[in-house]
């Protein structure tokens, strides 16, 4: 947990893509994109910490891969993706020690091993897991701490 009393939200890949294209494509600053991700949660937007998985990084540089093969971004604008998470000190837990609940939750509710580790990780830090992927908070919601970004940026 936070040293300051903070509290630790997780974020799937997508969740942060999205933060990241409201500040990057929106030009949104860093800290109002986090006032979108923690209103719901009741805290204010400096007492969330941001924590990631360590599939997550590959993860992200796949997408920020396809965009710029797709012509949507510039090789520039990914390389400079890859390093704004790095720069906003956003930090990431090992996944290996999770790997056991992670298969349990996955076959349990019929999800992919990937998704279920962001999940075993929110319950390992007792931290709520916000998503973009209505589809698993839809799923898991119910009993885990999946949070579905969409419902508090307007979207649905």
């Amino acid at each position: 947990m936070p040293a300051n009393g903070g509290t630790l939200v997780l974020l799937t890949v997508a969740a942060l893509v999205l933060l990241l294209t409201l500040i990057l494509v929106v030009k949104l600053h860093a800290f109002l994109a986090l006032v979108i991700a923690s209103m719901e949660l009741g805290m204010p937007a400096e007492k969330a910490h941001l924590m990631v998985p360590d599939l997550f990084w590959p993860e992200f540089a796949n997408i920020l891969w396809k965009a710029v093969r797709r012509g949507r971004i510039s090789p520039r604008t990914a390389e400079e993706s890859i390093a704004t998470p790095e720069k906003k000190g956003i930090a990431t837990a090992p996944t290996a020690k999770t790997l056991r609940d992670a298969f349990a939750i996955a076959t349990a509710f019929d999800r992919t091993v990937s998704d279920a580790v962001y999940v075993a990780l929110a319950l390992v830090f007792d931290a709520p897991l916000l998503t973009a992927d209505e589809r698993l908070a839809n799923a898991l919601a119910a009993r885990f701490p999946v949070l579905w970004l969409g419902a508090y940026c307007g979207a649905g």
